[in-house]
């Protein structure tokens, strides 16, 4: 199993998960379990990308931290209160953030975190526009019970009175028919009834009218507050999806400019590292220049040295016997024998030379290029880094410059 394989598989990544999904069925609002998510999301933003920089035991470390906080939950405030047994009196919160601080922070593992941040967002918002679906649901079931409720109400108190409306009726028949008096008294004792009856029915009948108001009214004022929490729970919907997609487009446009500056650093090292070969390329051209000069030198030495010491020895008389082709030989055979060297260790100093020169030009080019366009346009950036390139590397190469010519 590669090391590759070990760190994905590392037990770390599921601790983290699962104390992370246990602080989100939490639902705390405390910026300090805000905090934690966040710090437990960025450590399980490593999973995906091995970095060999975390070895088993650094994550080890780490995942004894996890742990420690898991125990703790779900009493949060045990998390980030101060450990009274160390001498720092560091909190859990604290000692896992000093565990994941020395942590590399690449733009992959900020990519996820943030990633990971917006689905919790996305969830928490899911998971509020549930809850106010709930509200709304259960609002309406209590109104409709309440209307109900009303509509039993008013049924019954009806049908109390066509009872009591019954029982007076029945009265009067049999008030009518005990007391036998006469029909002019019976007709004004019916008719005394019969004006009461419609005296109480008509009271009956004002106050199930002012109930039925009165219920009217309330239910509208409830419709109506409702309506309005309803429109205010929107806005305010509305209001925080704008400022999360507004938080996004400023994260995404940082992140942007960091892939720029990036870029642009590594453009830099590039330059640095082409400019410091054509440096070590040069001294190297210099060094033969230098070993082939003392070669020449040393050679033009020696054939001056033998022509004087040729020419003393003629004027002191020694090789007299010598005939004339044989005293030229000797002047001149020697002398131009070592000149002939000294040439050409001269004329390979003077290729090596025109090798290094080449080279401290191109070193001078690459180095002052990037100071001297920083500051310059996008376009005439890229339009100077072209003609350098074509200048540096697709101009004709010279047979007596070139680098390859040892």
């Amino acid at each position: 199993m590669s090391w590759q394989d070990i760190y994905r598989e590392h037990e770390l990544w599921d601790v983290t998960a699962e104390t992370l999904a246990v602080l989100e069925e939490l639902d705390s609002p405390s910026d300090e379990v805000a905090q934690l998510k966040a710090l437990l999301t960025r450590i399980g933003a490593f999973r995906k990308k091995p970095d060999p920089t975390l070895t088993v035991h650094a994550l080890n470390i780490v995942l004894q931290k996890v742990r420690d906080i898991e125990g703790q939950t779900p009493d949060v405030d045990r998390i980030f209160a101060a450990n009274s047994g160390r001498s720092d009196r560091a909190s859990l919160m604290d000692e896992l953030a000093r565990s994941v601080r020395s942590w590399p922070d690449s733009a992959r593992a900020r990519i996820d975190s943030l990633s990971s941040e917006v689905e919790h967002a996305e969830a928490a918002a899911t998971s509020l526009g549930e809850r106010v679906i709930e509200a709304e649901n259960e609002t309406r079931e209590k109104i409709e019970k309440y209307r109900q409720t009303a509509y039993e109400t008013i049924d019954s108190t009806l049908d109390q009175l066509r009872a009591a409306q019954e029982d007076i009726r029945k009265e009067s028949a049999e008030v009518v028919e005990s007391s036998r008096k006469t029909a002019a008294e019976a007709a004004d004792e019916f008719r005394a009834d019969i004006q009461s009856l419609r005296e109480q029915t008509a009271g009956v009948e004002d106050t199930v009218e002012k109930q039925k108001t009165r219920l009217d009214d309330a239910l509208n004022t409830i419709q109506e507050k409702f309506d309005k929490e309803a429109t205010s729970r929107d806005q305010a919907w509305d209001q925080h999806v704008k400022e999360r997609e507004k938080k996004a487009e400023g994260l995404f446009s940082s992140l942007e400019q960091t892939n720029k500056e990036a870029q642009g650093i590594l453009s830099a090292l590039s330059k640095d590292s082409t400019s410091s070969y054509y440096s070590s390329y040069a001294n190297v051209q210099a060094g033969k220049a230098d070993f082939w000069r003392n070669l020449a030198v040393g050679a033009f030495g020696l054939a001056a040295i033998i022509f004087v010491g040729m020419t003393v020895m003629s004027f002191a008389g020694l090789g007299a016997d010598l005939s004339w082709w044989e005293v030229v030989g000797q002047k001149v055979a020697a002398p131009g024998g070592f000149a002939a060297v000294g040439a050409f260790c001269a004329r390979e100093s003077g290729q090596h030379r025109k090798q290094e020169r080449a080279a401290r030009e191109n070193e001078l080019i690459l180095t002052a290029v990037h100071p001297f366009i920083v500051h310059l346009p996008e376009e005439m950036q890229e339009a100077i880094q072209m003609e350098t390139a074509r200048r540096l590397f697709v101009k004709p190469i010279e047979k007596d410059a070139s680098p390859g010519k040892e």
